[in-house]
């Protein structure tokens, strides 16, 4: 064998490790795209790597090869070819290699469109750029290159793509930003309100060895692309390692700069966004503006990372960022950084520009253009993406059938919430993330089902202290009655003051005991409900951050349940004061007309929960500032506008404010359910609704109307009702405008008695 021979066998030997350099990148590809996935999607993830890979190659040798290296047609698409068959080895590295490119453009879709899409969507989308779009434009680029000529169009013109900046990555990067925008984001990425929300991957040090074993299979990917072991291989593999090393570390410095720590997917895409700058013009430019271009290029990939996510493209792995933006970039490279020298006496560097630009612009007009109006009409018919169950559930299980830890997790939680049944626990899985969670869930659950428990009993204590405050309400009646019997009875009689001095005690001592009972008790209810709230909103976040957009609605019941329990609390207060006289007004000077407004705007959701309609009749002009208790009348206003939309569906709920001489009038009518003249007498006494059926129904604690006539009553007004059962009912309530005390009012008819007697005189 001689030396022409010796030196062919070392070329296409080192041609061939550089093909297996670049398939070890399809491994690179795998462990860096699960290990940015979620663990329920990670195996299918891991299985689109090994599939895309094996069908893409399947395409090429059917097709993709005669096509992008066949003899040209115009420049346009190759004619032979098809089914290739080897007729001696330096044909058959060279497929090797290129089927290995092919391979390598397939699978930065992978990563892109991870976690929502068909397994049979994907498949569709290996074949048309396997057999479609990137033998096409390789073909204007890259056909005759074996041969040491340029027959694409593109290529004649003088577009340079050493190492496929374009053809494959910015090819791939086109075609996953097509899938993505017809596929959409992934459920929970992008919240109706707030910024978006970032879905964590399984495992980092995972995704940190795939872009170790890229970088490695880089220099395969690279070098190979001289299809000779000559004098340029040396300099291609220091551009290489110089141009990952450029993007990593000027994509960490300013992300660190701007967010204040090392963010590691910066780093890692930094790296790539390096190498794919880098892969254009790796045989042309210097070390130093190697450095340059990977860094510029890992600059650009955040930014252009940003702005995809500003537009709600959701890009699990940043694959458009760094493929498409840094292909772009390399690629426009050359024509900065590349020595004039290196091309034909008359290219220029205007000229140079010009072309790299126009090649940009068909790669992404063909990429970009043509697989998105493809996916486009496959989507109508053919739907690419699972749906929000499957999605929920994990493509692992979904799409594959295969379970993981999280399953499990998933599938305890969702029997419980569509059951409802709180003794249920979630299986533990030691030493994995999956059971810490389980482990943290059973424990929030035990201590829901103790607080839920001790809830219960509270209840029940609330509603024996609502009976013995009902008892002593009805003593301190009888006492009073008393009292008033002993003062008519004991003029002048000491025995008998003495006797109505011991009564007024017994009194304001059973008075005394049954407030300090009532606070008690309600201290004793709002440590546990506090607590449930507080769990209720834990788990939310917990379910927020899995996914479990289901649970919410769950949660807010539960919360929801603990609110009014605590409103309850509120109005037994409040009625405990006012029966033991202990509840004061006080008197502020305010607009009416800001009130209005500002309950509305309260109770609207609650006016909308049942369709109804609320019509509002007054004039701003006419209501003007009144001096009375803001506080109280802002709670009446709320009571009466509340209970009309409760007992109201589909209807229409008015309100009337106006103001005559001295006094104002706060009117709400309804459509509603109505009520009977029994139902009527017994409306404004505490814990009474229409029947039993009404409060199963509606809700409520039957506090509110009494708590309003009373604040009413205190404040020197009164509420009047008319109701017709079926029909509706309209509260009437008439308050001064200017609050006046007891003694107040003792001395005004003072006053007026003593003119009256006077003018009398």
């Amino acid at each position: 064998m001689n030396s022409a021979n010796v030196m062919e066998m070392l070329n296409l030997s080192w041609v061939m490790i550089c093909a297996l350099l670049v398939i070890l990148m399809q491994a690179g590809f795998m462990c860096l795209e699960s290990g940015l996935t979620r663990t329920k999607n990670s195996i299918n993830v891991a299985i689109k790597n090994l599939a895309d890979f094996g069908l893409a190659v399947f395409i090429f040798w059917v097709m993709g090869y005669a096509l992008m290296f066949g003899h040209s047609f115009f420049g346009m698409i190759g004619t032979n070819g098809f089914f290739f068959e080897a007729v001696q080895m330096p044909e058959a590295v060279f497929f090797l290699f290129q089927a290995a490119f092919c391979g390598t453009a397939v699978t930065i879709i992978s990563g892109a469109i991870a976690e929502r899409m068909r397994f049979s969507g994907y498949l569709i989308i290996v074949i048309l750029v396997s057999g479609l779009i990137y033998p096409f434009f390789g073909h204007w680029v890259w056909n005759g290159i074996a041969q040491g000529t340029s027959n694409g169009w593109l290529g004649q013109l003088g577009f340079v793509d050493f190492a496929g900046s374009s053809v494959v990555h910015s090819i791939g990067g086109w075609v996953a930003l097509a899938a993505l925008l017809v596929i959409g984001p992934r459920a929970g990425r992008f919240p109706n309100q707030g910024a978006a929300r970032e879905i964590i991957g399984h495992s980092i040090p995972l995704a940190i060895l795939g872009i170790i074993l890229l970088w490695i299979g880089w220099f395969g990917f690279n070098g190979g692309s001289t299809f000779a072991l000559n004098q340029q291989v040396g300099k291609i593999m220091i551009n290489t390692l110089l141009g990952g090393t450029g993007g990593m570390l000027a994509a960490l410095a300013l992300n660190w700069y701007y967010n204040g720590h090392a963010d590691v997917k910066a780093l890692m895409n930094g790296c790539l966004a390096g190498l794919v700058s880098i892969t254009a013009n790796c045989h042309l430019t210097s070390a130093s503006s190697a450095l340059i271009i990977g860094g510029i290029g890992g600059i650009l990939m955040l930014y252009i990372a940003k702005t995809l996510e500003n537009h709600k493209v959701d890009d699990a792995v940043d694959a458009v960022a760094v493929h498409a933006g840094g292909g772009v970039w390399g690629t426009l490279a050359v024509a900065i950084f590349a020595p004039l020298d290196a091309f034909s006496p008359e290219t220029t560097r205007i000229g140079l520009l010009s072309t790299q630009l126009f090649g940009i612009f068909i790669c992404a007009s063909w990429g970009f253009g043509v697989s998105f109006l493809i996916l486009k009409n496959v989507n109508k018919y053919l739907p690419l993406r699972i749906s929000r169950k499957q999605e929920q559930v994990g493509l692992n299980y979904s799409e594959h059938g295969v379970k993981t830890e999280y399953y499990d997790l998933l599938n305890t939680m969702n029997i419980q919430k569509q059951t409802g049944d709180m003794d249920l626990r979630v299986p533990v899985e030691s030493f994995s993330d999956a059971g810490y969670i389980a482990r943290r869930y059973n424990q929030v659950l035990d201590k829901l089902s103790e607080e839920t428990r001790l809830a219960h009993q509270m209840t029940e204590v609330a509603q024996k202290a609502r009976k013995a405050a009902e008892q002593t309400t009805m003593k301190l009646k009888v006492q009073n009655e008393e009292l008033k019997t002993i003062q008519r009875l004991a003029s002048g009689q000491a025995l008998m003051i003495e006797e109505v001095r011991h009564a007024k005690e017994e009194a304001e001592a059973a008075n005394q005991h049954k407030s300090q009972f009532i606070a008690n008790m309600s201290h004793e209810l709002r440590t546990p409900l506090n607590a449930i709230i507080g769990y209720s909103e834990m788990l939310k976040e917990e379910a927020d951050d899995l996914g479990e957009a289901s649970m919410i609605k769950d949660l807010n019941k539960i919360k929801a349940a603990g609110s009014h329990l605590l409103g309850l609390i509120n109005d037994i207060l409040d009625l405990s004061k006012l029966e033991a006289g202990k509840m004061d007004v006080y008197p502020e000077r305010f607009n009416l007309t800001n009130i209005v407004e500002e309950v509305v705007s309260t109770v609207q959701p609650l006016i909308d929960k049942n369709a109804n309609h609320l019509e509002i009749y007054t004039n701003p002009k006419d209501l003007g500032f009144v001096y009375t208790d803001l506080t109280k009348v802002r709670q009446m206003m709320f009571n009466l506008l509340s209970n009309a939309s409760k007992f109201t569906e589909n209807g229409v709920i008015t309100l009337r404010i106006s103001r005559l001489k001295n006094r104002f009038t706060i009117e709400v009518s309804d459509t509603g359910i109505g009520m009977t003249d029994d139902q009527l007498n017994k409306l404004f006494q505490p814990f009474t609704q229409a029947d039993a059926s009404t409060t199963r129904k509606y809700g409520g604690t039957g506090l509110g109307l009494a708590i309003t006539k009373q604040f009413a009553e205190m404040m020197g007004g009164d509420v009047q009702v008319v109701s017709i059962l079926e029909r509706g009912s309209t509260f009437t309530l008439h308050l001064p405008v200017n609050f006046k005390s007891v003694s107040e009012i003792i001395e005004q008819n003072v006053s007026e008695e003593w003119l009256e007697a006077k003018s009398f005189a």
